[in-house]
């Protein structure tokens, strides 16, 4: 996307800015791409041609759904936000993880202590286990966890559904 720098542009084009900033606004994509490689570019408002340099011109990003980016110089970056399965499940996980070394604090454990961890929950949890539970026996330092009866631990709503999950001292 390239815009006008309206402060640099104002004084020299005076009355004639709306008409150069709509006439920038409705190039085309190849001549957004020339413009922004060579450094400048020439309109044409009512048979009158204006030249502007890279100094009298942004260049943005925009990114088409479901990706965002960003541009800093000559450098873009974009990012595909669509969320699949697999990273649905990596983000239970990870907010698992949390929980659990929350569940740990509040139970008066120590970071270093071996734990069993507990859970109760729908399908999705055992799914996001099922890939994960390894790790986070890992990273909380469980030396066991089962799906069962977790009365006794806490209730948490992740991904929109509850789970319980008991942590205790192996």
């Amino acid at each position: 996307v390239v815009k006008p720098r309206f402060k640099v542009l104002g004084p020299k084009l005076g009355g004639s800015m709306k008409a150069v900033a709509a006439a920038l606004a409705a190039l085309d994509d190849s001549l957004v791409q020339k413009a922004f490689d060579e450094g400048n570019v020439s309109v044409d408002v009512d048979g009158r041609e204006f030249s502007l340099s890279r100094e009298e011109m942004d260049f943005s990003a925009e990114a088409a759904d479901p990706w965002v980016g960003g541009m800093e110089g000559r450098i873009l970056a974009a990012l595909n936000t669509e969320l699949d399965e697999a990273l649905e499940r990596e983000g239970i996980f990870r907010e698992l993880t949390n929980r659990v070394q929350n569940l740990r604090k509040s139970v008066g454990l120590e970071v270093s202590d071996r734990i069993a961890i507990r859970w109760q929950g729908e399908t999705l949890f055992a799914e996001a286990m099922s890939e994960w539970g390894d790790r986070l026996c890992e990273e909380t330092l469980a030396l066991s966890l089962q799906e069962g009866d977790a009365s006794g631990g806490e209730s948490f709503e992740i991904a929109g559904k509850e789970i319980r999950i008991e942590v205790r001292k192996a």
